[in-house]
């Protein structure tokens, strides 16, 4: 269970990690635009957001669907989450449907069909998205697609350094390698991309060796979802060497690679 507090008090890292995606959602819109196609023109199309948290990653992609008729359907159990995406996306333009405050998988949440679903960098706080079973949340987002709908999920991957970290703590057997097994054991059809960024993580080093300070617990806390006082001397340690390990120089910063998964789901 992840603590979504961490989003609601530690929003200046949110916003600051969520740059991180920005760009590398924007990878999407032509799958996207090509998908929806096959659909009748001037056809009103029924967007859900799955944990859309404040909207950043999603609000790019929007702005490249903005000539088309839509409405959006948001879910999130974070309330401040929710408000600060409600105004974010009144100022913009867009037009928003059902604004609910449950979280995905759970059984009160009855979301209605839609032809393009977003779970972006989501799965990590849906439970049971790791379990091969008809409870996991990723066939209620394949249920949940009209005919001809897409849905894109993305996730970090497997092969990822920061992946290694979020595994310390348990975080990290939540990859875009397991959502590509689930839909394939359960042959529903789906292609996936690659891509890859870099995190600022210079506020953990000085002169080379790790620096605890105010800034490097704010940033792991959030890193990690897990408190950085609470994690055993041991894990801090394991942590500490994945960062040394795998930390890039660049341009007298230290950045660590975080790998991430595109899978777009189709019905």
């Amino acid at each position: 269970m992840y603590n979504i507090d961490l989003f609601e008090k530690d929003i200046h890292y949110y916003k600051i990690f969520r740059k991180d995606n920005i760009n590398r959602t924007e990878v999407a819109a032509k799958h996207i635009l090509r998908r929806l196609k096959s659909f009748k023109p001037n056809r009103k199309i029924r967007i859900l957001l799955v944990g859309g948290g404040d909207g950043e990653s999603e609000f790019p992609i929007l702005q490249n669907l903005k000539h088309l008729d839509f409405i959006i359907d948001y879910v999130d159990p974070s309330k401040t989450m929710s408000k600060i995406f409600i105004k974010r996306a009144e100022e913009i333009g867009l037009n928003l449907g059902g604004i609910d405050n449950y979280k995905f998988e759970d059984d009160r949440y009855k979301p209605r069909k839609a032809d393009l679903i977003f779970a972006l960098y989501s799965g990590y706080f849906l439970d049971d998205w790791d379990k091969l079973s008809k409870k996991n949340p990723l066939l209620k987002i394949y249920e949940t697609l009209n005919k001809g709908g897409i849905a894109v999920i993305t996730s970090r991957s497997e092969k990822s350094p920061y992946t290694r970290l979020r595994m310390l703590v348990g975080h990290g057997k939540k990859t875009g390698a397991f959502i590509k097994r689930f839909y394939r054991r359960n042959k529903i059809p789906f292609v996936s991309k690659t891509d890859s960024s870099l995190i600022d993580i210079s506020s953990c080093f000085k002169n080379g060796k790790f620096n605890e300070n105010k800034k490097s617990v704010e940033l792991l806390t959030f890193l990690l979802t897990d408190h950085w006082k609470n994690i055993p001397g041991g894990k801090k340690r394991e942590a500490i060497k994945i960062l040394k390990k795998y930390a890039k120089r660049i341009n007298g910063k230290m950045f660590i690679e975080s790998i991430h998964d595109f899978i777009f789901v189709y019905k």
